[in-house]
């Protein structure tokens, strides 16, 4: 959220309806704490399917939602003979990693999809190709960190992008944002980059 002279974090939280309520709702809060989510959902009595957020152990505390997680990637780890326990021991970032292979395949496919969308925005649209590259490249770079990480599911070897190489990538990126040619350029060749390190 931005005021006159300084910024502030604030949320965006989302809620996916289903088949029978086909809806989703956003509700903004000015942080992350549980009291945004809680009092939304405060009349709320049915299943919350969330991610592993700590924040919501406060919001289904004490009232009649039941609180229920994705597993969403419990094939992946079942084909890998993997458990979501085995995840939290150390040394199994290897075993893990065909499962780091599959979701960064996929996670290409949609920077791929944000660079169609990007380079179809006109070209005097600066600011606007600014805001959707930044977030490609920044993935793209991180992703780049992840998949040359041996100890990648070790919370002490995280994989995350230097602010300064943040600073880095914006200030390059200014001079090229209305060249299609030279965004294309740039991005298939960390995609190029990323899709070699992951045969190895």
């Amino acid at each position: 959220m931005q005021s006159k002279g300084k910024t502030a974090n604030a949320r965006m939280w989302v809620y996916v309806g289903d088949q029978t309520h086909p809806y989703n709702v956003f509700n903004f809060t000015l942080d992350r704490g549980r009291d945004g989510p809680k009092r939304f959902l405060k009349d709320y009595n049915q299943v919350l399917l969330a991610d592993a957020y700590g924040g919501y152990n406060g919001v289904v505390a004490g009232n009649q939602i039941t609180r229920a997680g994705c597993w969403a990637h419990m094939k992946r780890l079942g084909r890998a003979s993997l458990t979501p326990q085995d995840l939290l021991k150390p040394g199994t970032s290897l075993a893990a990693r065909p499962i780091l292979v599959e979701l960064v395949t996929k996670a290409l496919d949609h920077y791929r999809a944000g660079l169609r969308y990007l380079l179809a925005l006109p070209r005097p649209m600066v600011r606007l190709r600014l805001a959707c590259l930044w977030p490609i490249l920044i993935g793209l770079e991180t992703l780049l960190i992840l998949i040359h990480n041996d100890h990648w599911l070790e919370p002490t070897k995280a994989s995350k992008l230097r602010r300064i190489d943040v600073y880095k990538l914006v200030a390059c990126s200014i001079p090229v944002v209305a060249s299609n040619g030279l965004i294309r350029s740039w991005v298939e060749k960390l995609v190029v980059e990323i899709e070699a390190s992951m045969t190895q």
